[in-house]
């Protein structure tokens, strides 16, 4: 027995020895092939391109956006819930220069142009710092964005001075869960044409009655959506990718005005018939709303259409039914 374990033993040594042995041989022969530089060129290529050996994603790489942007969004460069509460038939012209470096870190200059026959021309311009965090499992983001404008004119289109907004989202998955949330404040003047009688039976004036107005605005999104990503369209290099979603907006907002003209300080009948006022919207389910999101690029060149339509749940004397639209085009350089 002993000497059939002691065989046994030997045997295991010379396989074990063996297999180093072959080990060995093979490492020196790999070393004596060399590669080309060609080869080792193609291959080094190959390995940075490859998505697969990548997480399915491609290197991160910082970009400088030159674009102009046509919609309705007046407000908010990216709470389109808070756009939507004052939807107007405006055209909104913004070009913009946008800088993303590859480590999240981005800031840009939009300035706002309306045609309004009131407030035509520049009446904003938004400087905007950014993060986003762009991971295999979640995607997040947080932006502030200063509006600049000229507080001594009368300017309902600039309500804001500044704007937070922030995002969470799955990164995976057929049906992927979203999450934002914004905040907004600012102060505007802002001017109206109202009949007033300045004595009974006397004649009725129509007056010019100005305000100056503070208010705020808090929003929360929670909702769905899919990510399609479609590659070789039109062309071998071109990516299209589309978003569909629904959400639901839920939020709060303060706003108090304080009339300034000469009538209301000169007559009583004015100061009681138009009062300082502040209304208070408390937090409440606002709207449920359906957005679809486009982006086509092929090279540098980029076109990212998007339409957003939001159907408001309280009570109003106004459209229950709006929608946010804008269209994009621009190059990354």
């Amino acid at each position: 027995m002993q000497t059939r374990a002691n065989n046994q033993s030997l045997m295991k040594k010379i396989i074990v020895t063996g297999i180093l042995a072959g080990l060995f041989s093979l490492s020196g022969y790999s070393q004596k092939q060399k590669v080309s530089k060609e080869d080792q060129a193609t291959l080094d290529s190959m390995m940075k391109k490859d998505e697969l050996l990548n997480g399915g994603k491609k290197d991160k790489e910082s970009a400088l956006d030159v674009s102009v942007g046509v919609g309705n969004g007046a407000f908010s460069s990216h709470n389109r819930a808070t756009n939507s509460l004052g939807q107007t038939n405006l055209l909104i012209f913004t070009p913009s220069v946008y800088y993303h470096h590859k480590s999240g870190f981005g800031i840009g200059v939009k300035p706002y142009i309306s045609n309004d026959s009131a407030n035509s021309g520049l009446y904003q311009t938004g400087i905007i710092g950014s993060y986003d965090y762009d991971g295999d499992d979640v995607k997040a983001g947080v932006n502030y964005t200063h509006y600049i404008s000229d507080q001594k004119k009368y300017n309902s289109l600039s309500i804001f001075q500044h704007d937070f907004y922030g995002y969470l989202k799955s990164a995976k998955g057929a049906v992927r869960p979203l999450f934002s949330v914004g905040y907004s404040s600012g102060k505007y003047r802002e001017i109206a044409t109202v009949p007033f009688q300045v004595f009974p039976g006397g004649p009725i004036r129509l007056v010019r009655d100005s305000t100056d107005n503070t208010n705020s605005s808090f929003t929360l999104t929670g909702g769905i959506e899919h990510d399609f990503n479609i590659s070789k369209v039109f062309d071998k290099e071109d990516e299209l990718e589309i978003v569909p979603s629904i959400v639901i907006n839920a939020g709060q907002s303060k706003l108090a005005s304080t009339h300034t003209n000469a009538s209301y300080a000169r007559f009583p009948r004015f100061s009681k018939r138009y009062k300082n006022t502040t209304q208070n919207e408390k937090f409440q389910f606002e709207s449920v709303a359906a957005a679809l999101d486009i982006s086509y690029s092929i090279g540098k060149f980029f076109f990212q259409p998007s339409v957003y339509v939001d159907y408001y749940l309280p009570s109003t004397t106004s459209n229950r039914l709006n929608a946010i639209y804008s269209i994009v085009v621009g190059f990354s350089f």
